[in-house]
């Protein structure tokens, strides 16, 4: 019998009830393609139908294993997410998850991390960061290169997939995070959360399209495919959530809970700095790719200028630009607010308020003038900083960006001049 017979045969058995010989068609099936993983997944779902824990497990661990040598590792993270919340104490699947991570086997028996429930609201990893860091006024965000510790990893582990933020925490964490997740599955058009619901979650497509959807239904930034992570900002700061995400088509989501995340970071610093660093790169890539000032640079030197940020953290009242001088950075709001001001004394001209999206700074470094007004710190808030010497050694190689910045600043300047006041001849009519 051909590939296409056996399939046909194994579904009807299937529906049929018949899972004795849908498995044994299903093997027949694999044995054609011995690289194919849906094979093993069908047979994973007929063991769960007849309760066959055992079973499920080893195909979701032979799934997973063709989904990584495929190169699709969500897919296989998720399989292997599968086989350990049947069994937490399982060799294979330590192993199967070690292999797919790109780390070293555990020993036997394997080190099991489970995370406490949540008892109260989800709290942000920036206020933990804060809080570990004894809550300084004002500081500049650990970013550091913080990884795990590859030196003893096989060399055959670089030939697997590199999954972000997965393959640079402990295997520790890495189980612990997979043990409290769960994968949901979305119907084309369905909301995967709304703008303002808790922000409970962090998002990876394990399979399918997702898009942050505005108000008015039009989408706001590129797609996200498979292996990508969204969500991220509301569990960075804790905040409920800024935008809604749909799904475009029939998607798989890897929801990661943000309270296993805390509960992991506060036993374990070095897998908080990594995910600092992990969440400031995510933002810092995000403004590149959405800012129309950037939108016309090379997607190359938009990776290059990525580097160049900082995060920082400052607290209310912290004047960022002073007006009259120029400012030191290009700046971005990604948490609090500012207030944007003219004049000195007691009481300066309210210009406006700024919130999380909103750039300010860089007219001030592009056209080499002094800033036209205060911008203060409303709230403690957090900001990316791209410093004013690289941000200008940039627009001198893009003569684009500088004209951009250029018309934005008379934009600027011409809704900041006074208006005119009428003479009293014009108001009584003389």
């Amino acid at each position: 019998m051909d590939r296409q017979g056996l399939l046909e045969s194994a579904e009807a058995a299937e529906a049929a009830g018949d899972g004795e010989s849908a498995l044994a068609l299903y093997l027949q099936l694999e044995a054609l393609e011995p690289n194919e993983p849906n094979w093993a997944c069908r047979r994973a779902e007929i063991y769960r139908g007849r309760q066959d824990r055992p079973g499920r497990i080893a195909a979701s661990l032979e799934a997973a294993l063709r989904f990584q040598r495929a190169g699709v590792p969500m897919k296989a993270v998720a399989m292997a997410r599968l086989a350990l919340s049947l069994d937490r104490h399982n060799t294979e699947t330590m192993r199967v998850l070690a292999l797919l991570q790109g780390a070293p086997a555990p020993a036997a028996p394997p080190v099991v991390l489970t995370s406490t429930p949540p008892t109260g609201p989800s709290e942000g990893l920036l206020p933990l960061a804060r809080a570990q860091a004894g809550a300084p006024e004002q500081a500049k965000v650990a970013l550091t290169e913080a990884r795990h510790d590859r030196s003893s990893v096989p060399a055959t582990a670089d030939l697997i997939p590199k999954i972000p933020l997965f393959s640079e925490i402990s295997p520790e964490a890495f189980r612990a995070m997979l043990s409290d997740s769960k994968v949901t599955e979305f119907q084309r058009d369905e909301v995967i959360f709304r703008k303002g619901d808790p922000s409970t979650t962090l998002g990876v497509v394990v399979e399918g399209t997702v898009a942050i959807t505005l108000d008015d239904g039009r989408h706001a930034g590129p797609t996200m495919g498979a292996g990508e992570f969204f969500g991220e900002l509301g569990v960075f700061t804790g905040k409920p959530r800024g935008a809604t995400v749909r799904a475009l088509a029939k998607s798989e989501i890897l929801e990661l809970e943000l309270s296993a995340i805390a509960t992991i970071v506060r036993s374990d610093p070095a897998t908080l700095k990594v995910l600092l660093r992990f969440f400031g790169e995510r933002l810092m890539a995000n403004v590149l790719a959405r800012a129309p000032l950037f939108s016309q640079l090379p997607v190359d030197e938009r990776e290059h200028l990525r580097s160049r940020f900082s995060v920082i953290d400052v607290k209310r009242g912290t004047h960022v630009i002073h007006q009259g001088s120029r400012s030191e950075a290009l700046f971005v709001l990604i948490d609090g607010t500012v207030r944007v001001e003219r004049g000195s004394g007691p009481t300066p001209e309210l210009v406006a308020h700024l919130g999380p999206g909103d750039m300010f700074g860089e007219i001030s470094v592009l056209t080499q003038l002094p800033a036209v007004a205060h911008v203060v710190a409303d709230t403690r808030c957090l900001l990316l900083a791209l410093p004013a010497d690289r941000l200008a050694e940039v627009a001198g190689q893009h003569p684009a960006l500088l004209a951009h910045a250029t018309r934005l600043a008379e934009e600027r300047m011409n809704a900041l001049a006074p208006k005119p006041q009428l003479e009293l001849v014009e108001v009584l009519g003389a």
